[in-house]
This record gives structure tokens, sequence and C-alpha cells, in this order.
């Protein structure tokens, strides 16, 4: 996959002993971009799209730090996920640029206690967050710029901690102009 954003990306596969056999996809697709801003010193982020290589090398090349996950505790990663929220520090602010495709899921797994998210591709109003099973949201969502603070939406890019009661999912809504949508609905066409 190109590392640049593009409307109109087709596949095609090549025979590997004949070049004049192929076929090529029959619809398009888009890789799009998505950048966020980091900060001098530690930075709270996720990942919002598909990236074709997750790795903390290709995502973070600046980082002075490596990856921390939190699972009941601090733990480093090299591979990142989507839905996740990680710690990493940069030595001066920088804009990190990403070309992938939309994550289509709406749903963050979350366990009893602490966790760090990050939301996907869309601004989230977490007025707009539903839980499974209901009710189990035991704090605010916090994110962190220079300290913390409590987050009203949830931004492509950033991370945030939200405390639970017990396990369970984050059904995520996306916000659509002044409509709240599922993702599923905004990708049916």
């Amino acid at each position: 996959v190109p590392n640049s954003t593009s409307s109109t990306c087709r596949v095609k596969i090549l025979s590997l002993n004949n070049q004049l056999i192929f076929d090529e996809s029959d619809n398009s697709f888009t890789i799009y971009p998505v950048q966020f801003n980091v900060y001098t010193g530690w930075n709270l982020v996720s990942i919002p799209i598909h990236v074709d290589n997750m790795s903390k090398s290709f995502l973070f090349p600046t980082a002075i730090s490596p990856v921390y996950a939190y699972d009941n505790g601090y733990y480093t990663v090299d591979t990142l996920l989507n839905g996740k929220g990680y710690w990493v520090k940069f030595n001066s602010n920088e804009t990190i640029s990403l070309h992938g495709n939309f994550v289509t899921e709406n749903l963050i797994n979350v366990s009893s206690g602490w966790n760090m998210i990050g939301p996907f591709n869309d601004i989230i109003d977490v007025d707009s967050i539903t839980t499974q099973p209901p009710n189990i949201l035991a704090s605010p969502f916090y994110g962190f710029g220079g300290g913390y603070y409590i987050a009203n939406t949830l931004e492509p890019g950033k991370g945030y901690w939200i405390k639970t009661n017990a396990n369970g999912a984050l059904h995520l809504d996306t916000i659509l102009g002044n409509e709240k949508v599922h993702k599923e609905e905004k990708f049916k066409n």
C-alpha cells in the first residue's frame, strides 16, 4: 500500500510466471490521510486508522522513548493496535502524518479498572458513547496535554484514560455535522 493519499486505489495481482496474466479489483478504494500533533515531552496518543505497518519505528520514528501501553501496569510494545492509547515521548513538537484505511470497527474492549483507549478516525462526543454491559463507566474520560483534563470529545490521534467497573466494550458513535450516526451506517455506500 503506498504511503500517499488517493481515492482511486485498486489492487492488481500479477502472475509470477507470466506478467500478461493479471487481475485488477473492480472497485476503487481510498487511502486516507490523518494528521495529529505531538508535543515536546510525553504524549498520550492512539493510531486512528489502519496503517500497513503498525510498528513503533514506522509510526513514530522520531520518538525518544519506547511506546508504553497499560493493562494493570505499564509495559512496552513494538506493534500498536487501533482502539488503544499509548504513552510516547518526543524531543520536539511535530505533526504526525499517517496514510491508511478507515477502521470500520466502532467497539473498544475494556477491562475493569483503568484503560488507555483511543478513538478511530472520527471525533467522538463522549455523551454518545454507550457500553455493553450498560453503565460500566466509572470516571470521566481524561485526556493529556501538559496536564490531565476532562475530555468532552475524543479526537483521532489522541489517547484517553477511562475507568470502568466491569469488563465490557465501549460503542463509539461518530459526529457528522450535528447528527450522530453509527459508523456502519456511514460506510453503507
